[in-house]
């Protein structure tokens, strides 16, 4: 059945909204939070695929070290309150380094392999207070994880949460059906979780979804539904010919 989202293509639109409502007395003060995501490479894909995807950059660039020193700064000109990656490998390494940037976070690898997604929070801003962690393989559904927080905000009056989730969905062009089946089991999670709390109403939704803006991928997580009738292989449920309105 489809799932009720809202979805809005300028988030300026949903903060002026929320500031509206706030003011008419129909919903409390929104918080204003940045979220940030990446997928940061892991080291062992970077030197398993340097040929066939790599080739002609620099090793210097492509060495972790250098890459997370970036990252770093990145977070330092950024200021996000939250920060969700992929394709960590080594997550040691990068929660001391995060760790000296005032953010706390929580791991959870692919099955069976090293690198997963980590999802990180300002220590200042919010404490977790539950942890989910999603392994697709016990779906059937390859070693691909996303792991689902929530976190309760330090900043507000009224001990308000904010869920995140973090996903790394396939990557095999090939697999548009597995793509969309793991986005559905996660948000299935994503709803399950925050029906056990009644006044949970904000959740963000992260991480590398391996899919084009125009894919029925996309198309799912964005309404909440997909049309499979109009999709005639598997490949076509992860992307869309140029054609207006074909699946293939």
């Amino acid at each position: 059945s489809k799932r009720a989202w809202s979805w809005k293509e300028d988030y300026r639109e949903v903060v002026s909204d929320a500031v509206r409502r706030s003011k008419e007395g129909s919903v409390r003060a929104p918080l204003r939070i940045r979220v940030l995501t990446y997928n940061i490479l892991a080291n062992r894909l970077a030197e398993e695929h340097y040929w066939q995807l790599y080739q002609g950059i620099p090793k210097w660039i492509l060495d972790f070290n250098y890459r997370l020193r970036n990252l770093c700064a990145e977070l330092e000109l950024c200021k996000p309150d939250v920060v969700c990656l992929q394709e960590v490998e080594g997550f040691e390494q990068v929660s001391k380094a995060l760790e000296e940037l005032g953010f706390v976070g929580e791991f959870v690898p692919r099955t069976g392999l090293p690198e997963g997604c980590a999802t990180f929070w300002r220590s200042d801003a919010f404490r977790a207070v539950r942890t989910e962690r999603v392994e697709f393989a016990d779906h059937d559904l390859k070693q691909n994880v996303a792991i689902v927080h929530r976190l309760r905000s330090k900043e507000a009056s009224d001990d308000r949460c904010l869920w995140v989730a973090n996903i790394h969905v396939l990557f095999n062009p090939k697999r548009g059906d597995i793509k969309v089946a793991q986005c559905r089991v996660l948000l299935d999670t994503c709803k399950a979780l925050m029906a056990e709390h009644e006044g949970d109403r904000d959740l963000a939704v992260c991480g590398d979804f391996n899919s084009a803006p125009n894919s029925g991928v996309y198309e799912f997580v964005r309404t909440g539904a997909l049309d499979c009738l109009r999709v005639s292989t598997r490949r076509g449920i992860g992307r869309r010919t140029r054609s207006p309105g074909l699946l293939t």
